[in-house]
């Protein structure tokens, strides 16, 4: 990323990724998974002075044993538990045993560093999950998954809480929902004043009227999420801001190529503190013989600070068989109910180019601008991916 402003700094980041996924290695009832990530950072100060750090990461490395036929899985290492989305990294074993209609399962181990993300033996983290599938060739497709996790710092309780977690798929019915409610025990019932707390809700709901209209809405008041993302722009700042709430909206298709949406979200929490928004976005697909693709959005939104209007587009199209490019761009415009000097705008715009090299060769090139009020920079993200 390079500062035009002459006021902040620039940064240089080569990384490097590796991530393998391997079952019935060399024929073997043995299989691996492997997602390692590092880079190094280089800053470049408006001062002229220069500074350099490294990351390494290490999210999953592991070794799985399945014997041919046997519902028994066992894996050791660095991991996550897949049948519990809200448990995040550990190193310890998991065992699970799974069956055409359910799954059963047990883990144990120790949460990494949270400023290194290497081995720790200060957080310890144990729970079970029990899981149950619909019938894989029925129309309607559901599963229920519940489960009990306690972590505990050197001895002490850090936190204990049940999860369950939902989906059910039919013709015209979409549901998810999460839910997590604490149990208190000790100096958290002092802290929390009960001995249960419902600490973490996400629903969403999917309903289709006819072929071309649906109807969507949720409620999201998980405290924390964590999102990772190669780039970053206002639009995405925008959204992580203002994600806590309750929404409703719809989408219409029409004339086969067209969707037009609309949709309101009331904000009780998160960075962007009490809001509204209400957003429409009209998006087009296969057009002309290029099949040019197109989205627009446009959110209007308002908190105790400030009234804005958010406005982005996206135009994209297939190059080649494997050669793909997309041209975006937006602006984000705020007036401020405390002072008029607070008023900001924003705008940025940049294009995506993404083909294919060879069989197993990828390469993304993304470049991006951004100015207005206190940004002015450029960023510029290449990736190269090899699948074996």
């Amino acid at each position: 990323m390079s500062d035009r402003s002459g006021q902040g700094s620039s940064f240089s980041q080569p990384a490097l990724d590796l991530r393998i996924d391997g079952r019935r290695v060399f024929g073997t009832d043995f299989g691996m998974n492997v997602d390692v990530r590092t880079r190094r950072t280089h800053h470049t100060f408006s001062s002229g002075e220069t500074s350099s750090e490294s990351y390494n990461r290490v999210y999953r490395l592991a070794a799985s044993w399945n014997p041919q036929g046997s519902p028994l899985e066992v894996r050791i290492g660095r991991q996550y538990a897949t049948a519990l989305a809200n448990v995040s990294i550990f190193d310890g074993v998991l065992a699970q045993w799974r069956r055409r209609r359910w799954l059963v399962g047990a883990f144990t181990g120790t949460q990494p560093d949270p400023r290194d993300f290497g081995r720790s033996n200060t957080v310890r983290e144990h729970g079970g999950f029990f899981q149950l599938r619909g019938d894989p060739e029925a129309g309607t497709r559901w599963s229920l998954t519940t489960g009990v996790v306690g972590s505990y710092e050197q001895g002490e309780i850090n936190r204990e809480f049940a999860y369950l977690q939902g989906r059910y798929l039919a013709q015209q019915w979409s549901v998810y929902l999460v839910q997590e409610i604490d149990v208190n025990r000790g100096w958290r019932r002092q802290a929390e004043g009960s001995s249960l707390t419902r600490s973490s809700t996400y629903a969403s709901l999917r309903y289709r009227i006819s072929e071309s209209l649906t109807l969507n809405g949720g409620f999201d008041n998980r405290r924390h999420i964590r999102l990772y993302r190669d780039i970053e722009t206002p639009e995405t700042e925008f959204d992580d801001s203002y994600r806590q709430g309750a929404w409703l909206g719809g989408d219409w298709h029409f004339l086969k190529n067209y969707r037009l949406g609309v949709s309101t979200r009331i904000n009780r929490g998160g960075s962007s503190g009490s809001s509204d928004s209400t957003s429409l976005t009209f998006g087009a697909e296969r057009l002309t013989r290029w099949e040019i693709d197109l989205r627009t959005r446009s959110t209007y939104y308002g908190n105790q600070r400030n009234d804005g209007w958010l406005h982005s587009f996206s135009v994209g199209m297939d190059l080649a068989r494997r050669a793909h490019v997309e041209v975006s761009g937006g602006v984000r415009n705020e007036v401020s109910r405390i002072a008029v000097e607070a008023d900001r705008s924003v705008n940025w715009y940049g294009v995506d180019i993404d083909f294919g090299l060879r069989r197993s060769w990828f390469m993304l090139a993304s470049w991006e601008r951004t100015g207005g009020s206190g940004e002015s920079n450029d960023q510029l993200y290449t990736s190269v991916v090899y699948r074996f």
